[in-house]
This record gives structure tokens, sequence and C-alpha cells, in this order.
């Protein structure tokens, strides 16, 4: 089962919904809200997780890094591990905030199958303590498996890109007059009844 969890708060039609001096003045409140946390505790990690997951979901794919660069001064890579956290770590949050992790270790974690993270929790509940090269080891957290794990779009992302859609609809509608009904696409023009009763009747 994958833990792709919306953490309440984070509204996703809001960010997907929001126009462009709205959406402005709301990366810039994500960007101060990023800048005043901290970046130790599971708490502030699974909230700047949140707070870029909204970012992600506003911007175009090709603008996130770049932004993240600027607002943040971080790497893309890491920002998608606090995405990570937030949305597949939420269900454990509680947990986790009881025991002593690192971001580094939470940043490898994140990526493991949903049995290996209730394993390691559960370690980590009993006292265990883990470095980043030993969370590596035990959850077997490729390059591969956090890039196809990134890739995954968040239910932010579908319905920014559902709303994308409802708006390609509409401007269709108004430069074609009405063609196509909500959901739509254009399809090929329907062969007239006349011409398939004469094919049919030539073979």
């Amino acid at each position: 089962m994958t833990n792709d969890i919306t953490r309440p708060g984070v509204n996703t039609t809001k960010a997907a919904r929001a126009p462009g001096g709205d959406r402005e003045r709301e990366l810039l409140a994500l960007r101060a809200r990023i800048r005043a946390l901290g970046r130790r505790s599971v708490a502030h990690i699974s909230e700047l997780g949140g707070c870029l997951a909204e970012v992600k979901a506003m911007l175009p794919a090709a603008s996130f890094g770049p932004w993240v660069r600027s607002a943040c001064g971080f790497s893309k890579p890491t920002a998608l591990s606090y995405v990570a956290v937030y949305q597949r770590l939420t269900h454990y949050r509680d947990r986790l905030e009881r025991v002593t992790v690192t971001p580094a270790v939470l940043f490898i974690v994140a990526y493991a199958e949903e049995s290996m993270i209730e394993q390691i929790v559960v370690g980590l509940e009993a006292g265990q303590v883990l470095t980043a090269s030993e969370a590596r080891r035990i959850t077997s957290v490729t390059a591969e498996r956090k890039a196809e794990l990134d890739a995954v779009p968040s239910a932010e992302e579908l319905e920014r890109q559902r709303i994308a859609e409802e708006q390609l609809v509409t401007m269709l509608n108004r430069a074609f007059g009405g063609l196509f009904g909500s959901g739509q696409r254009p399809t090929t023009a329907p062969v007239k009844r006349s011409v398939r009763r004469r094919v049919t009747n030539t073979v």
C-alpha cells in the first residue's frame, strides 16, 4: 500500500486554481514559511515538505527546481526528499517525533517499501539508532527507486492537471462554438450513413 496522504491544511484546490497574482502571493507566503522553519525536527521537516508539495503543485515542472534553488537555497532532489517525507511518512509522524532520527535517515526511509518503513519505525521506537548508510543498506533504496517515486504525480498535481484540461476545453469551446463537452477531446468527424451503406454494398 502506498502511503500517499495529503496532510490537512494543504488546500489542493486552492493551490491548483490560484491565478497569476494570487499564485505569486501564495508563493511568497510559502517561501517565508519555508525560511522560517527549522530543518532538524520531524515536525519541521514534514511541514517544510508540505509547503514544497504546494509549490510543486502550483508551478510547471520545469520551474520547480529553479524556484527551490532561489527561494530555499538547496537542490531540487533535496526538495523532493522533503516532499517524500511529507507524502509517505505523514502516517508515522507522531511516532517519529518521539524517537531519535536524523533528516538524512528520513530522506532514505521515505522511499522504502511500506512494510520496511513500519519495521524501521518499530526499531527506532525500541531504541535503535540508524545512520544514513545503515538505513540505505537496510531499505535497499536506490537512485532508480527514488526517481521512480519522485515522478509519481501527487494529488495536488493531478488536480492542477485536471483543472488545466478543463480550462483548455473551455477555451476550445469559445473558439469553436461548443464542440466539446466537459472532459471531452476532439474526435474524428463521423462517417456519413450513406457512405457506410455504399461501402457495405460493394463488399
